[in-house]
């Protein structure tokens, strides 16, 4: 008998493999995401406060205490200002200062340029980024409840008819789009292209957009499917698109998860534009959290 396997059999058997490990790459994605939530000193889930600034406007915070916003005459605590290119820290009374990671060398003043850097004083973790023209200040407190009881995403079963290789059609002109936000606030993007999408017997089309001001490839596809405001989360989710070098893409809905409004009411996530809110049912990944702000 011939040790040689008949083509066909080789082909499923490559196939299965393949698909078996596909399905491992979902699950180690899903398992490393929940690691970052459960164990990160900027997990959405230890957020708990989240400022707006503007040029010159200052925001006194309190260090450890219960409230993150303190009352002026301030005796302990940090005082952030953002001053249009960064953010200055005046601190009171504060132990174990240090920026991204480093001990400050003053811990009455330090200047922070921005661009996610984290400051750490007093128990409290400062994340700091550039908004358009205002400042952000994230206020993170490791450790709270919500993280350290946190049990997992709930999400439907791995099936890899949601994972897609697709042509992305661009469009001959990008097109400037204002998305509303969680906050009740706007983003801006600009539509780039488009998929179109025949899944488990459902035709679709999701268009793709970058950050105003940002490169062609930083893809950002957001939607919002049939089972919005019952098995998925109500405004909608998010899935990355992945770049290959033959020009296609792969679109892994399994990996659909929810913006981080989801979990904490201190982000500010864009919602799906009414073009990418489709009636088709996606029936892979993230589902809507069991609780929700």
């Amino acid at each position: 008998m011939s040790s040689i396997l008949p083509l066909a059999t080789f082909l499923l058997a490559a196939a299965a493999s393949a698909g078996a490990g596909a399905i491992q790459d979902i699950e180690a994605w899903w398992k490393n995401r929940l690691q970052s939530f459960v164990t990160s000193e900027t997990s959405p889930l230890a957020a708990v406060a989240s400022y707006y600034m503007a040029p010159g406007e200052r925001v006194p915070l309190a260090a450890g205490a219960g409230e993150t916003r303190a009352k002026e005459p301030l005796s302990h605590g940090v005082v952030v200002k953002y001053t249009g290119g960064g953010f200055e820290l005046e601190f009171a009374n504060c132990k174990g200062v240090s920026l991204d990671g480093k001990a400050s060398p003053s811990t009455s003043r330090i200047q922070v340029p921005g661009a996610q850097d984290v400051v750490k004083a007093d128990g409290l973790v400062l994340q700091f980024s550039a908004q358009g023209e205002r400042g952000r200040v994230m206020v993170f407190r490791p450790g709270t409840e919500k993280q350290t009881r946190f049990a997992g995403f709930r999400r439907f079963p791995a099936d890899l008819r949601y994972r897609v290789t697709a042509r992305l059609t661009r469009l001959e002109k990008p097109q400037p789009v204002t998305m509303g936000t969680s906050q009740g606030l706007f983003k801006k993007f600009v539509r780039t292209g488009y998929f179109d999408f025949d899944i488990a017997g459902r035709k679709f089309r999701l268009y793709v957009y970058c950050p105003e001001g940002g490169g062609k490839e930083d893809l950002f596809l957001p939607f919002k499917d049939g089972n919005a405001g019952g098995e998925t989360y109500m405004a909608g989710r998010y899935v990355d698109v992945e770049g290959g070098d033959d020009g296609s893409y792969t679109v892994d809905f399994n990996l659909a998860y929810n913006p981080l409004c989801a979990v904490s009411p201190y982000y500010n996530c864009a919602r799906p534009p009414a073009e990418n809110c489709i009636g088709a049912k996606i029936e892979a990944g993230e589902k809507a959290p069991a609780e929700h702000p």
